[in-house]
């Protein structure tokens, strides 16, 4: 065992035991979370944030953030600060150091933060780096004294988020579906998101009441302008979005989260797979696992099961200047379209007409596309369809296949 083995090894064991420590050298960076929460109305919260670096020379990591909760149900005080360190957990890792918190979290959060860090730590140990915890205060079981036998369902317009949704308000799934009480959208979160000059948030709202309408549940906001961080999106969402939608738990006991799909080894390279969800939850504040059986392509089909209008208002653009419409030249919209092709489903209004068939095979170098493009295929074969577009994308895989094969033959 080599020196550097040897280092990793002994830091991954630091996040094992009952309580969380930073790296030895690392207890000298400090950072402190503060939170200030302001009551506007029965369901509205609006929540001030700050991660602030204590030691001067990472005052420009300093952020100062909101979120802004808008629900038609009244809404308790926070009883813990677990969603802000949720949200800020994966962040904190590239820092490492000591995060002191200036107020309350519960001891599920400490568990649950020891098994992230130990699982990021031991998986990219120069990425993510063990961090302590330094609350005011430690709670045993936060809201216990509340009434919430409901939950909380995030929506977004995408694939995986309208299908979660109708299954979960199917009826031949009431046996084993969960209670929802209302849909929540989180605005602000993509880094294209501060666009309301130009009615983006209208337009998105709109969109989510006609889909959340059909399946007869309320949709209510939160915004938030996390999008400022740099790179923030590159974090697990299970993470970032469980901490904010645990901001409605004095009201709501669980939060149903669409998984990301299984394709590709790169969604669990980034902490997105079905098996880490569980993990992201809070005090008082369940995130229970969805769909995590079915692969894009076979969660699209499941869908239209449900009648074309179903599929009418799906966002799945992956260019966020054009959100909530979808272009139809991003990679996500053309794999889209041709998972449609592919199904012999037509392509729904809310795409363009025709496949721009110069994009046909678009990123299929690299993951997660060669995965996404590899259940197409799959797809294609099972049901005997044979589009041009389809015939252009089996002739553009392949060469691109046999390119990979060369190159890795040659490496």
């Amino acid at each position: 065992m080599d020196l550097r083995e040897f280092s990793i090894r002994r830091a991954s064991q630091a996040t094992i035991p009952g309580e969380l420590r930073p790296l030895p050298g690392q207890s000298e960076r400090r950072f402190r979370l503060n939170v200030k929460s302001e009551q506007l109305g029965d369901g509205r919260w609006m929540h001030r944030f700050s991660h602030e670096a204590l030691n001067s020379s990472d005052r420009d990591l300093s952020k100062c953030l909101f979120v802004e909760l808008e629900i038609p149900q009244p809404v308790g005080p926070l009883e813990v600060l677990d969603p802000f360190v949720m949200m800020l957990a994966f962040r904190q890792m590239t820092l490492g150091g000591v995060l002191e918190v200036a107020g309350p979290v519960s001891r599920r959060l400490l568990r649950n933060l020891i098994q992230i860090q130990a699982l990021s730590h031991n998986r990219w140990p120069d990425k993510y780096l063990p961090f302590g915890l330094e609350p005011d205060e430690i709670i045993e079981a936060p809201y216990h004294a509340m009434d919430r036998p409901s939950g909380v369902i995030a929506v977004t317009g995408g694939l995986d988020s309208t299908l979660t949704l109708y299954r979960e308000t199917d009826p031949q799934f009431a046996e084993i579906g969960h209670s929802l009480g209302l849909a929540i959208t989180v605005v602000g979160y993509n880094p294209g998101g501060d666009r309301l000059a130009d009615g983006y948030e209208n337009r998105h709202m709109a969109q989510m009441r006609r889909v959340c309408a059909r399946r007869s549940l309320e949709v209510a906001a939160i915004r938030t302008d996390l999008w400022r961080i740099p790179d923030y999106v590159t974090r697990p969402h299970g993470a970032v979005l469980g901490g904010i939608l645990a901001l409605t738990a004095p009201a709501f006991s669980f939060a149903i989260l669409a998984s990301s799909t299984v394709s590709g080894e790169v969604w669990r390279e980034r902490g997105c797979a079905p098996e880490w969800q569980w993990s992201y939850g809070t005090g008082g504040f369940d995130l229970p696992t969805s769909l995590s059986l079915f692969t894009r392509a076979e969660r699209l089909v499941l869908l239209s099961e449900y009648g074309a209008s179903a599929l009418d208002d799906l966002i799945v653009c992956g260019t966020a200047e054009n959100l909530p419409d979808n272009c139809g030249q991003c990679a996500k919209c053309v794999r889209t379209m041709l998972t449609f092709e592919a199904a012999g489903l037509p392509i729904p209004q809310c795409f363009p007409a025709q496949i721009n068939e110069k994009l046909i095979g678009y990123g299929a170098s690299k993951q997660p596309e060669i995965g996404y493009y590899a259940e197409i295929m799959n797809l294609m074969d099972a049901l005997g369809t044979n589009s041009r577009a389809l015939r252009i994308l089996r002739r553009r895989y392949r060469r691109k296949a046999l390119k990979r094969k060369l190159l890795d033959f040659l490496s």
